[in-house]
């Protein structure tokens, strides 16, 4: 093929628009290079962080193994419900004599000094004290609007089994056995029946609720507690066609409560 003598050799070279900088071509792999970094940082944390939720439930085992062998105290208080007692006349002067004591809600609080003897058990001596007011009391049928309260000093050994889930919530049992001494001091307002008596009598608990551990020396219960006595005997005045003679009133207490608690870790 004859070559037209005009014809030169022509190189054909991409052209660059005049708002391209002349250093782009040498940006692009910078770019990639950096989004591979970015990317390579990003897997290692992913990493990192996977690692660590794996390892949380080996940190919880850790930490309940530190709380073996660990004392503690701890403060309560909630709402108490008395439910409507009987009364019965236990002397022979007051075979007839049979009523009830109604009361309002009411109240208690406590304290306990314990001790965790292994990661599912820990055991407890504990001093509370259960209050409501008077609403009704009588002994012959009669109109027993009142005033005054029912309470009980209580001393009680606890014991309680934890067990945990893994739920953020580790639910307890518990039962508890001591000594308490009921007091009822209220008067209806018709006149006819005053009581002012107490007694020592023994008395026996369930538990059952939730503990939320709030860090390594602090934890939050909520739970619910039954708690009553063996029979009590209390002192009363009756106002009879006689005149007022003291008698003596067979009686019991027991309570339905809700507990809030702090529990303190050393």
């Amino acid at each position: 093929m004859h070559r037209h003598p005009l014809q030169k050799n022509v190189s054909i070279r991409p052209t660059r628009r005049q708002d391209q900088p002349e250093n782009a071509d040498r940006e692009e792999p910078r770019v990639i290079s950096d989004a591979n970094g970015m990317i390579k940082t990003l897997m290692t944390a992913f990493v990192v962080f996977l690692g660590a939720v794996l390892a949380l439930p080996a940190v919880a085992q850790d930490s309940a193994k530190t709380d073996e062998n660990t004392f503690y105290v701890s403060y309560s208080g909630g709402v108490a419900y008395f439910r409507n007692q009987r009364l019965t006349g236990a002397d022979a002067t007051g075979a007839n004599l049979s009523g009830q004591v109604e009361s309002k809600v009411g109240f208690n609080v406590g304290g306990a000094f314990g001790k965790r003897f292994h990661e599912h058990f820990r055991g407890e001596i504990e001093l509370g004290y259960h209050r409501s007011e008077v609403d009704d009391l009588s002994a012959q049928g009669e109109d027993g609007s009142a005033q005054g309260f029912f309470s009980m000093l209580s001393v009680m050994a606890n014991g309680y089994v934890d067990y945990d889930l893994d739920i953020g919530v580790i639910p307890y049992v518990g039962a508890g056995i001591g000594w308490g001494r009921v007091e009822l001091d209220a008067k209806n307002e018709n006149g006819i029946l005053r009581m002012e008596g107490e007694d020592n009598v023994f008395t026996w608990s369930l538990m059952i609720g939730g503990t939320v551990p709030v860090n390594d020396i602090m934890d939050i219960s909520l739970g619910y507690r039954y708690i009553a006595t063996v029979d009590t005997e209390l002192n009363g005045g009756v106002v009879q066609p006689g005149g007022t003679t003291a008698e003596r009133f067979d009686s019991e207490f027991d309570s339905h409560e809700g507990v809030l608690a702090l529990r303190y870790k050393f």
